[in-house]
């Protein structure tokens, strides 16, 4: 499905990329990560103040009523910079199940960027698993897994079930009574990442129809923005690599005219580019309601985790042994990519999506 960015959409773009250009440095991202739980709150701030955290929302929501493609374009530049917060996607993906389920209050909360939401749904491996129990007096019994952003949000969608085993989704305040977070160190700490348990945490029961459907619709939304993320970032790790390779000397020429080299760079892109067209045809059937969507969905998240990984480990090759180094940036890039691949499920998750539409099809 082809599609071109509008000028309204470009501006956009530029508008971000220069706000985010005086409010992320390097510095303050490489303290976050031998942090526990914390993330930057100049980031954070800037999303509340330029109205980042209300474009997915509806304007009777207190939103700004943009498409899902506006999202995809703070998304990405916020992966170029590797922003050190995750509240952005989870809100994104949240939004989604509180507007199906009449959590106006909520959604006014997010959109402002007043309230940060996490998404609970995983367990253990599993990205979509609903072991957590809900009573009929609606408290919660049961544990949530390395969940993103959990360590710092507000609140959190959680994915349970109800004591006769029916799927249900319900909405908990993470600092209730009842609610205990545990951080943990991960390879990128400005994730905000931690379990959750649950011990007869009182919660609301959202009145959706399907709610399956819904959480998977929320967690496809989660694996996009992330996907975005991971656009933005391996452009920028084909920047910094090709940066370094018209710059670094070897046997009397930049290192970037060697074809070993060129091709590394080159390969980057061609990888990048495929990832790119995938998020937007996935964006676009999303916000066109094809029924389809999810598959589309669940390729541009594996092209762009597969472009990011990859492109993050080629560009620290070119840089040498300084692209492995605490004070380069390279590592920032390879760490974000590592993470952003675990966060909405594994692989094979992604592509048992994929292959269960093309059997029905």
């Amino acid at each position: 499905m082809p599609y071109l960015y509008s000028d309204e959409q470009n501006q956009i773009r530029e508008e971000v990329r220069r706000a985010l250009a005086g409010t992320v440095d390097a510095a303050t991202l490489r303290g976050l990560l031998e942090a526990e739980g914390q993330y930057d709150t100049s980031f954070w701030q800037a999303a509340r103040d330029m109205g980042w955290t209300a474009m997915g929302i509806a304007e009777e929501d207190g939103g700004l009523g943009l498409s899902i493609i506006e999202t995809l374009i703070v998304a990405e530049e916020s992966g170029r910079v590797v922003a050190g917060a995750p509240f952005l996607a989870t809100g994104f993906a949240a939004a989604h199940a509180l507007k199906l389920g009449g959590q106006a209050e909520l959604l006014q909360a997010l959109a402002s960027g007043e309230k940060a939401a996490a998404l609970a749904f995983a367990e253990r491996s599993e990205p979509l698993a609903q072991a957590v129990i809900l009573s009929a007096d609606n408290r919660l019994t049961g544990e949530k897994t390395a969940i993103l952003g959990a360590a710092r949000a507000d609140f959190a969608v959680v994915l349970c079930s109800s004591s006769t085993g029916i799927p249900q989704l319900a909405v908990v305040d993470l600092d209730s009574e009842g609610v205990t977070r545990t951080t943990f160190s991960t390879i990128d700490n400005s994730r905000c990442i931690a379990t959750l348990r649950f011990d007869g945490a009182s919660a609301t029961l959202l009145p959706l129809n399907d709610p399956s459907q819904v959480a998977r619709a929320c967690l496809g939304r989660l694996a996009l923005h992330l996907a975005g993320e991971a656009v933005g970032g391996t452009d920028s790790c084909i920047a910094l690599a090709s940066s370094y390779a018209n710059q670094r000397q070897a046997f009397g020429q930049a290192i970037g005219k060697f074809q070993a080299v060129k091709h590394a760079i080159a390969e980057m892109y061609v990888a990048n580019e495929l990832a790119r067209a995938s998020i937007l045809d996935a964006a676009v059937r999303l916000d066109n309601g094809d029924p389809d969507a999810e598959a589309y969905v669940a390729a541009a998240r594996l092209n762009a985790v597969h472009a990011y990984e990859s492109s993050a480990a080629a560009a620290t090759q070119v840089h040498g042994g300084i692209g492995v180094t605490w004070e380069a940036d390279m590592h920032l890039h390879y760490r974000r990519s590592r993470s952003i691949a675990a966060e909405a499920g594994a692989p094979w998750f992604w592509e048992d999506r994929i292959a269960t539409h093309l059997e029905a099809a």
